[in-house]
């Protein structure tokens, strides 16, 4: 790590680790399902293609409100979008304890979480921190994100024992006490952006130009080939990583495993998820993060062709592990990828849109598998259809080319 790259990390690492624990705040609506899917689905008489239907028409709505939060980031800042988005997702998750049994009131339920989740999306933490790091970038990304993992690798188990301790109907509040507890103390003490500081009329820490000033603008940056790559591939790769994700717990039971032990390996999932993040942004910082993607894209192919061919619960793990690491890969990639190739101009407005790609495979992602499960029996005809689409998404992120030269802007006028 270079000299500027250290002195980044000893100014603003309390803006990474607050950032972290705001991000966790997104895997609330992601990570928390697999525990929930017997219980309810037992209690109300829905398959899983029923309770999977929440998740998938509540991602719909949320993906509009996508777009907004590109343009409170924009407007409002990091700070004020962020922290209030936190307050709102664990309120939603707290009411999904409600449930009357009724499909209508489960859409509306979860149309409520999945727009907490966006409005806590890692586009609100990272675009704070990219105005704080430049030469170590990619790992700051890396240790924001892995926020997500944390959520990822405690909540199963959280869920699980909430559950079983209390009922499905006190877990839910459960969850969001504990995130309103932890993580808003942290966001007002320690979240605060190069935008605050611009706000109060403060001068920027570091010499030149903000790096926010340079980039593409939002109709430019929607029109590049780049751009349409960068969206089909996490589209693609989303619709079947998060689809494994939800149905994580009931496949694992499905190889014989029982609640526990399905539940411990999905942990696995957040907790590699972290060392893929890790990794990534190590690598991000010194490789072509394209060829870094591309590899990272490709690896729940190899999981799902373990889940495909064997029962052995030490190979199960190494496929959750192998989920795991992609997925903590991914995001951190395509954020990357997204201010080297876009800038950070109109990076809230412009990564809204990708999100939009990403809200739309999360949200037909967990349907299909449900859809294809209910018809089959199985989770064999979903885990054949993983290989090619996963692989499509590989090679459209390998393909996006080198970085852009962006001119640095002009600086408004001094009176």
């Amino acid at each position: 790590m270079t000299g500027n790259a250290l002195e980044e990390w000893k100014q603003h690492w309390p803006l990474v680790l607050s950032a972290a624990m705001g991000c966790s705040a997104a895997g609330l609506s992601l990570y928390s399902p697999g525990p929930f899917v017997e219980p309810i689905s037992a209690e109300f008489g829905w398959n899983r293609a029923t309770f999977a239907l929440g998740s998938s028409v509540g991602n719909i709505g949320a993906a509009l409100f996508a777009l907004v939060v590109g343009r409170m980031i924009d407007r409002l800042g990091p700070r004020i979008t962020g922290i209030s988005g936190v307050i709102f997702v664990c309120m939603t998750v707290s009411l999904m304890g409600t449930s009357t049994g009724s499909v209508a009131n489960w859409l509306i339920l979860w149309t409520l979480l999945t727009i907490g989740a966006t409005w806590v999306q890692a586009t609100v933490w990272t675009s704070a921190v990219a105005t704080r790091f430049d030469k170590s970038r990619g790992l700051a990304f890396a240790m924001t994100i892995s926020g997500t993992g944390l959520a990822a690798a405690i909540l199963p188990l959280v869920a699980t024992w909430l559950i079983e301790e209390f009922g499905w109907r006190k877990a839910y509040p459960g969850i969001g006490l504990i995130w309103a507890v932890v993580v808003i103390p942290i966001l007002l003490l320690f979240f605060r952006g190069e935008f605050e500081q611009r706000k109060k009329g403060l001068p920027p820490d570091r010499d030149g130009p903000s790096p926010e000033l340079n980039g593409l603008t939002l109709a430019e940056g929607l029109r590049s080939r780049t751009f349409h790559k960068l969206a089909a591939a996490a589209m693609l790769f989303v619709f079947c990583v998060i689809s494994l994700i939800f149905h994580m717990v009931p496949l694992l039971q499905d190889h014989d495993l029982d609640r526990v032990e399905a539940a411990s390996i999905a942990g696995l999932v957040g907790l590699v998820s972290i060392a893929g993040r890790l990794t990534t942004g190590f690598l991000l910082d010194r490789f072509r993060a394209d060829r870094v993607a591309m590899v990272a894209f490709a690896l729940p192919l190899l999981a799902s062709l373990i889940f495909l061919f064997t029962t052995d619960i030490f190979l199960l793990a190494i496929a959750a592990s192998l989920i795991g690491f992609s997925l903590g890969a991914e995001l951190d990639a395509t954020l990357y990828l997204a201010t080297r190739h876009f800038g950070l101009k109109s990076f809230g407005s412009l990564f809204s849109f990708i999100f939009l790609a990403f809200v739309i495979g999360t949200a037909a992602g967990p349907l299909v598998a449900g859809i294809l499960f209910d018809e089959f029996g199985s989770y064999t005809p979903f885990l054949i259809l993983v290989c090619p689409v996963v692989l499509v998404a590989s090679l459209l992120v390998g393909s996006l080319g080198p970085y852009p030269e962006f001119e640095p802007a002009q600086a408004p006028p001094t009176h």
